[in-house]
């Protein structure tokens, strides 16, 4: 379990970088994937000033690329299995991690006319 302490630092780390954040079933700080086809995909704090990756994939082949790609990114293999994995990443190389991962939020940004058609919207 994570103390408070460890929570607000992933979570700053989390801000900082535009990455989703939601506690897992244990209560600890996550950044989960939107992608919903590879969806235990997620970021964990390791509590060592490094941030953990957790993937997982359908076949042998496809976790094997994934962890030939995450390793020349700079991660570390905590752990490597068939088809799944930890991994750990300093936060110099994070932000790519988490592109790839798709953990990053959508900035969404709108032109003047749509804000103001959704300033009308919001208005009725």
């Amino acid at each position: 379990m994570s103390t408070l302490k460890e929570t607000r630092r992933f979570k700053k780390i989390c801000d900082k970088y535009n990455l989703r954040y939601k506690k897992n079933e244990a209560g600890e700080p996550t950044s989960p994937s939107r992608r919903r086809t590879f969806p235990d995909d997620h970021l964990y704090d390791l509590s060592n000033g490094l941030i953990g990756v957790s993937v997982k994939r359908d076949s042998p082949k496809k976790f094997t690329f994934l962890k030939n790609k995450l390793v020349r990114m700079g991660c570390e293999i905590l752990q490597a299995g068939d088809e799944e994995g930890n991994f750990s990443v300093d936060e110099d190389n994070l932000l790519e991690i988490a592109k790839l991962l798709s953990c990053v939020k959508k900035n969404r940004t709108f032109s003047a006319e749509e804000r103001a058609a959704i300033r009308e919207r919001l208005k009725r």
